[in-house]
């Protein structure tokens, strides 16, 4: 694999890696009332990290593609 590729597929296993965290995290606060703007602001920020990782995941968006 090459350097670029293998940074490029690191990056997005960082961004997966957030998402994760923040699935986690809102499970977390879903019961509690007072942390429901909290729990909003994080499902803005998953599906950010969603859309990065559905975009760069197409093979046009990858090092080398099309």
């Amino acid at each position: 694999m090459n350097p670029e590729l293998q940074q490029y597929l690191a990056d997005l296993q960082r961004k997966a890696m957030r998402l994760q965290v923040l699935i986690s995290a809102m499970n977390a606060c879903l019961d509690d009332e007072t942390l429901q703007d909290a729990v909003v602001a994080m499902v803005t920020a998953a599906e950010e990290l969603a859309t990065g990782l559905n975009h760069g995941l197409d093979s046009v968006s990858m090092p080398g593609g099309n």
